[in-house]
């Protein structure tokens, strides 16, 4: 039996530790039993997709940026609107917004989709490789193996993915003071000089395609290391 993730449980503030400690919890225990490994995969309980795309990188933004902060919480919000997830005072007032996104859009998003299933049917997802096709018949997708890329044209490949998701974000209004998170796939940019060189990239470019908003952060998908850029000229928490 998977666990029932309650609307009312995702939107309750919580510093920090405790939100990071909570979305934790919750997908361990979707990882305890093959259906729940599933519907992780799948996206396919209720509420699942906005933990693991936007509540899980608002919790590794909020360990990164805010670990011991008590004074102020992160509070997810599901529903229609602008923006994803408040920063709140110790009295509930609004600090800031957060509109949170992934790197992986379009085909790319796809692609990744394919792969988690890929992972289901066969134990392994390939990064690399002819992309994956579902055959229309049977809805399995076919299984191919990863090839051998030069180290540098996957660290521009990630790049350009993030580089997308800042521009797909910029012809949206959202309120003022409103944060935009990038979570991003990092396993190719684990070396210093991949990180330094995606931080020159946020700065001389990134930035300025983030200006509507009041500050720019990229977050690696499993938090081994992320960036927070204030953007000149706007409010931020």
């Amino acid at each position: 039996m998977m666990p029932n993730i309650m609307k009312s449980d995702i939107e309750r503030p919580r510093v920090a530790r405790e939100l990071y400690e909570w979305v934790q919890r919750v997908h361990g225990e979707f990882g305890k039993t093959a259906e729940g490994k599933s519907a992780l995969r799948r996206r396919s309980a209720l509420y699942l997709k906005e933990l693991l795309e936007e509540i899980w990188p608002l919790a590794n933004y909020a360990m990164l940026f805010f670990p011991e902060r008590s004074d102020v919480r992160f509070q997810p919000v599901i529903s229609n609107q602008s923006y994803d997830a408040l920063l709140v005072d110790e009295s509930g007032s609004t600090l800031c917004y957060f509109e949170i996104t992934q790197a992986l859009h379009g085909e790319a998003g796809y692609q990744d989709r394919l792969r988690r299933e890929h992972l289901e049917q066969y134990g392994h997802a390939p990064l690399t490789g002819p992309p994956l096709r579902r055959d229309p018949d049977s809805g399995f997708i076919a299984e191919i193996l990863g090839e051998c890329v030069d180290h540098s044209d996957a660290v521009e490949i990630t790049f350009c993915q993030i580089r997308a998701a800042i521009e797909a974000k910029t012809t949206k209004v959202y309120p003022a003071n409103t944060a935009l998170i990038v979570e991003f796939q990092g396993i190719h940019l684990q070396q210093p000089n991949d990180q330094a060189a995606l931080d020159a990239l946020a700065k001389s470019t990134l930035c300025g395609l983030a200006s509507r908003f009041s500050e720019l952060a990229l977050i690696d998908e499993i938090s081994r290391f992320g960036f927070r850029y204030l953007i000149p000229g706007k409010r931020a928490a």
